[in-house]
C-alpha cells in the first residue's frame, strides 16, 4: 500500500497509471481571482474535481466574441465533472486543497488554452463580483 500527502501550492500529479491519474491542486497565487491569465478546454476527456479542504470556484466559459462565464461554488464531499469540450479553470482561496481525476497527460496531450487579454480578465472579476452580489 502507498499512502500520499501532497501538500506542496500548486497541481502535482501523484498517481499515474496508464489510462488515468490523480493530481492534487492545492491553492497558489495563480489560482487567485486576479492572478487567472487564461481558460483551459480537454479537446476528449472530462476532468473531475473534488473539494478537499478550503473554498474553491470553477469557472465554465464561453466564447463568441467576448467571455461568457458561469461560477460554481464547490462543496466539499461533491464530485464535479467538467466534460470534454468545456472552458474552465478554478478560483482557489488561501488553504484550498482540490483532488483532481482525469486521464493520463491530459493537462500536455489533451489541452487547448485561451490566454486573456486585459478585457478578458475585467469582464472575469466584473461576472464574479456580480456572482458574489446575488
Amino acid at each position: 500500500m502507498k499512502i500520499y500527502n501532497v501538500t506542496k501550492n500548486g497541481y502535482h500529479p501523484f498517481i499515474i497509471k496508464e489510462e488515468w491519474q490523480i493530481a492534487k491542486l492545492n491553492y497558489s497565487i495563480e489560482q487567485s481571482l486576479n492572478k487567472i491569465k487564461k481558460m483551459e478546454k480537454h479537446i476528449n476527456t472530462d476532468e473531475v474535481f473534488i473539494l478537499l479542504e478550503g473554498k474553491a470556484i470553477l469557472i465554465e466559459g464561453t466564447f463568441t466574441n467576448n467571455w461568457e462565464f458561469k461560477f460554481h461554488r464547490m462543496e466539499k464531499k461533491k464530485i464535479y465533472n467538467v466534460e470534454a469540450g468545456t472552458w474552465h479553470n478554478i478560483i482557489l482561496f488561501e488553504d484550498t486543497e482540490t483532488l483532481i481525476i482525469e486521464k493520463n497527460a491530459t493537462h500536455i496531450n489533451d489541452c487547448t488554452y485561451k490566454d486573456f487579454i486585459e478585457d478578458d480578465k475585467k469582464t472575469l472579476i466584473s461576472q464574479y463580483s456580480n456572482y458574489c452580489n446575488l
